[in-house]
């Protein structure tokens, strides 16, 4: 099998960039052979990714070509017309919730669609973007960089935190994903404060959201119990994820979640939404405590519950959560999944 793989910036930080370069490594593990065409962000990058998706598909003629985003459609359509090459797509969230006409045309013209969870698999489906089954390929993580490890003092020493029960929230604090509900929880710290006063929320990451998240701390008066640390790096990560008693991120318009996989293999307790993707990395509560992402009641019940040690055992038993987490989203079983897939192709 040859594969001409359009694919998405794998270079970069973030979800699709990381999805990418895990299929990548799994493509070259499993034997396939495949050339790359990466996609770049100036108008000249993408005349240029435009023109080397076309020679690469000429001069090698790929018995498939797998294009890693939906803008990639339209390249994939026109080489299927001119060259008969038969391509399949990879969708990964909110980019596909909402589709124009043409890109519904263009996925129905694929021999195979991929979705990262269910919740986005019915909203393609919702808009007859799909003629054949949709093949779920949801995340993958990397047991060996995130595991569990005792608390870094220095790092609970230097965000103020030695001794506190410490909520954590990793995300961008962006005006256009508001949905992941920071501010819910906000809302929800004072009744937690009430029940647990050492607790403490770490909300990490940047954007242009954090001007409004500072003066909802305020307005709050969680000045003392809000920490910002701003944008840590990918080398930190593990550290904070395992400096926390309980991850929470309850959006409502997730496509999987990341960041659940995340905690989950460094063992810790997660509280998610209920309404959208967030349910697959959680087995549909097996994993974690879904709530109402719009109710702060229910948030503040979900982290009194964890921090009170009043969950059902699993849900507070670190070795539990990591292995039920890797044995469904390991590297391994995400490679079972990509030979499935191309199997199929």
């Amino acid at each position: 099998m040859t594969i001409l793989y359009l694919a998405s910036d794998i270079r970069g930080t973030g979800g699709i960039q990381q999805y990418g370069r895990d299929l990548l490594r799994s493509f070259e593990e499993l034997g396939f052979a495949v050339r790359v065409v990466p996609s770049r962000h100036s108008l000249i990058g993408k005349a240029r990714f435009f023109l080397e998706s076309f020679w690469s598909a000429f001069r090698h003629r790929p018995d498939v070509v797998i294009a890693g985003h939906i803008n990639f459609s339209f390249i994939a359509f026109l080489l299927k017309v001119l060259l008969g090459l038969r391509y399949a797509v990879l969708t990964y969230g909110i980019e596909v919730w909402q589709l124009r006409k043409r890109e519904v045309f263009f996925l129905r013209q694929a021999c195979r669609l991929t979705a990262i969870s269910r919740f986005s698999r019915d909203r393609l489906l919702a808009q007859g973007a799909s003629l054949e089954p949709i093949f779920l390929l949801p995340n993958c993580i990397d047991g060996e960089r995130f595991h569990p490890q005792e608390k870094n003092d220095r790092l609970l020493e230097r965000l103020g935190l030695t001794g506190k029960k410490v909520i954590f929230t990793l995300t961008r604090l962006s005006a256009l994903e508001r949905y992941k509900g920071y501010d819910r929880v906000i809302e929800a710290l004072p009744s937690v404060i009430s029940r647990h006063p050492a607790a403490r929320y770490l909300l990490a990451g940047d954007g242009d959201d954090a001007g409004r998240i500072r003066d909802l701390i305020k307005e709050k008066n969680l000045t003392d119990y809000v920490i910002l640390p701003g944008r840590i790096s990918d080398e930190e990560k593990s550290l904070y994820y395992n400096a926390c008693d309980v991850f929470i991120m309850p959006s409502k318009s997730e496509g999987f979640g990341f960041v659940f996989l995340e905690a989950l293999a460094c063992g810790k307790p997660v509280v998610a939404g209920n309404r959208d993707g967030s349910r697959d990395p959680l087995l549909d509560g097996q994993l974690g405590l879904l709530v109402d992402p719009d109710s702060p009641e229910a948030i503040s019940a979900a982290l009194i519950q964890v921090l009170s040690g009043e969950t059902v055992p699993e849900l507070r038993n670190g070795s539990y959560l990591r292995q039920r987490a890797i044995e469904e989203y390991g590297y391994e079983r995400w490679k079972e999944r990509v030979r499935a897939l191309v199997a199929g192709l």
